[in-house]
């Protein structure tokens, strides 16, 4: 069996001041929501990363990243997703950053880039997050929250 090849890729979990994470509803799927997300360049560091990809998919460089996950996340591709990247990769291995959104809502733009999403809302770090997501990631999204809600718990308690 040949060895799966995934696409280097970071994701945020934006947090405001309550503590509330942001979901966004992808353009391309009707009611399934996902965190910032994208793939990195070549010639970027995952730090770099997931500044320009929260800047593209939210329009606003009004957050700080409080920290990195220690480990990467795998999901699989379905076929259908596969061709979008001229079959070059099986899925995606991301890495986690916990960011604090410091600006207030009107200052998000989904607007600003490609337009992956068409609205985004506010909601409680909790595992009903998962149901919402997009089938084909949801058990990682699972995985993600077992690993986070402890230090969105500790957040919430301690500033």
């Amino acid at each position: 069996m040949a060895k799966k090849i995934y696409r280097k890729n970071v994701a945020a979990i934006v947090l405001n001041k309550d503590n509330k994470v942001l979901v966004a509803e992808r353009s391309d799927a009707q009611g399934a929501f996902q965190f910032p997300q994208g793939g990195m360049n070549d010639d970027e560091s995952e730090k770099e990363a997931i500044i320009r990809e929260v800047i593209e998919e939210l329009g606003t460089s009004k957050f700080k990243i409080i920290l990195k996950s220690p480990k990467t996340y795998r999901y699989d591709f379905p076929e259908e997703i596969k061709s979008v990247f001229d079959n070059k990769y099986d899925g995606q291995e991301q890495r986690y950053f916990l960011i604090r959104f410091t600006g207030e809502d009107n200052e998000i733009n989904l607007m600003n880039s490609d337009k992956e999403f068409k609205s985004y809302r506010w909601v409680p770090f909790s595992e009903d997050i998962c149901k919402n997501i997009i089938a084909f990631k949801r058990e990682t999204y699972k995985e993600v929250y077992n690993d986070f809600r402890g230090i969105i718990e500790n957040l919430k308690h301690n500033g």
